[in-house]
């Protein structure tokens, strides 16, 4: 999941208070618990977040905020609250042609030789960051129309996930395509009229 973009007039955090040490502490608590980093010029939508925490979290300023992300009591759930408030929900269907396009021409061909050599005929995908699912839906569409073609006789699973626990309540793809075969021919005739439509 990406990290939120800033909207005109959503940049509330003076510059000076950015200089306070503070804020690289809690830029870099946040990247060691999901990796997600803001450098020194998107240091400010950090900022913006934790401000909006700071009402909820009954902290009456930035260092008693980094003292709630430092307590043992209540530290898990405010940063689970903190994660949910600096990532965003982007997701779609199809959302990126270029790289279906490159998963079509070279990533599954190249994998599917290479795993073909072994005598292995199974497939594992894991999207991370995908929000409620729409990426991996994709995938399930995109593979099974490739089931076939180049994955006939191959077996897929597909994982979907995101540090969002908003968006991570809402998805769980194991085995998604070991579903029944009407699932599956609802599915490609969706793909063909997406793709079809897309032509």
């Amino acid at each position: 999941m990406a990290t939120e973009a800033p909207t005109a007039g959503q940049n509330t955090t003076a510059i000076d208070d950015l200089q306070d040490p503070i804020y690289v502490r809690l830029r870099d608590l946040v990247y060691q618990a999901c990796g997600i980093y803001h450098p020194g010029e998107k240091l400010y939508l950090l900022a913006g977040a934790c401000k909006r925490r700071l009402k909820a979290a009954n902290a009456n300023d930035i260092r008693g905020y980094m003292d709630i992300l430092s307590s043992a009591t209540r530290r898990d759930a405010e940063l689970r609250e903190l994660l949910n408030e600096i990532t965003i929900g982007e997701t779609c269907l199809f959302r990126s042609q270029p790289q279906l396009n490159a998963l079509h021409n070279v990533i599954l061909p190249e994998i599917v030789a290479a795993r073909s050599k072994m005598g292995l005929k199974r497939l594992r995908v894991w999207s991370a960051g995908c929000s409620t699912g729409e990426e991996p839906y994709t995938l399930a569409m995109f593979l099974s129309e490739e089931s076939e073609k180049l994955l006939q006789g191959w077996t897929f699973d597909i994982s979907g996930v995101d540090i969002n626990e908003e968006a991570a309540n809402l998805i769980q793809f194991q085995n998604a395509y070991q579903a029944s075969a009407q699932v599956s021919t609802i599915i490609n005739t969706l793909l063909q009229d997406t793709f079809n439509m897309v032509q």
